[in-house]
């Protein structure tokens, strides 16, 4: 889809970002040898179509770019507590209740706030897709019930506006520095930044463009910004695959911006989540 546009393999041409996890340096190293395959010179074994691309990342529990901000940000924790004690977070929670007592019944878990079937959520997922047979008391509250109740801690984690920067902000800001350096600099080389990371990173950006549809990212999912300059504006166009259609990714419609979001537009949508100068994880 993109080989022509990212041609052979320069090192000045591609920043690869993952998380401490063996799984995404894993899938970024995955991804980066299909991107990427050796040319020419660069061809070193005729029965390896290989080479070795660079990637980085930083350490878990002060990844302050993609970690999960209940563990990598000591800030954040207290917010997120804060909030569960809330009249409106204890209301919706009691709603749940039946759903949680359930669960914990047959899980032999404690379920009392949403990050419980968050888990439990991750955990049956996993265990479908490598062909495990579920327990007969997920089939009346599996997938719906559960992902529902999980998909609640998405929420949660996004509930003020301070947890939005703290959670997804720090993201946002590399985002819109990385396009608009590009822009300013048309000799930057810079074509492709990578980040292989984890399902939330990806479920905050479709909050923040207010395009999520409820629905969890299956392992592999992914979303691409398209730098572009359309009849001399630049904008964005916004890719995403879920593996829900048969056709590949699908351009996002963005509302009040369209397919091709003018930069202009799409800065003021996101700058809000950009963190302020107190918003420091420590």
């Amino acid at each position: 889809m993109y080989g022509e546009f990212l041609g052979p393999y320069k090192t000045n041409e591609v920043s690869a970002t993952t998380t401490d996890y063996i799984r995404t340096k894993m899938s970024c190293l995955l991804v980066l040898a299909g991107l990427y395959p050796p040319s020419g010179k660069e061809v070193w074994r005729d029965d390896l179509s290989w080479q070795p691309v660079a990637y980085s990342y930083n350490p878990a529990g002060k990844d302050y770019l993609l970690g999960d901000p209940f563990f990598d940000c000591p800030n954040y924790r207290p917010l997120y507590e804060e909030h569960l004690r809330s009249k409106e977070a204890v209301a919706f929670i009691n709603s749940r209740k039946p759903l949680y007592e359930f669960l914990s019944l047959h899980t032999g878990m404690t379920m009392t706030v949403p990050r419980d079937p968050y888990y439990l959520q991750l955990v049956l997922t996993s265990e479908e897709n490598i062909g495990l047979k579920l327990p007969g008391w997920t089939k009346n509250v599996w997938p719906g019930n559960i992902t529902d109740a999980g998909v609640d801690e998405y929420y949660v984690n996004l509930a003020t506006p301070k947890m939005q920067r703290l959670a997804g902000g720090v993201f946002v800001k590399k985002l819109l520095d990385d396009i608009e350096n590009k822009i300013r600099n048309r000799q930057n080389p810079m074509k492709i930044y990578l980040y292989s990371a984890h399902e939330y990173n990806l479920v905050y950006q479709l909050i923040f463009m207010d395009v999520f549809d409820m629905r969890f990212p299956p392992y592999g999912s992914y979303i691409v910004y398209e730098v572009r300059r359309v009849n001399k504006v630049y904008g964005v166009k916004i890719r995403y695959e879920d593996y829900s259609k048969k056709d590949g990714p699908r351009y996002l419609k963005i509302p009040h911006c369209g397919v091709f979001c003018p930069l202009s537009k799409f800065i003021k949508m996101l700058q809000k989540y950009v963190p302020l100068l107190e918003d420091v994880c420590l």
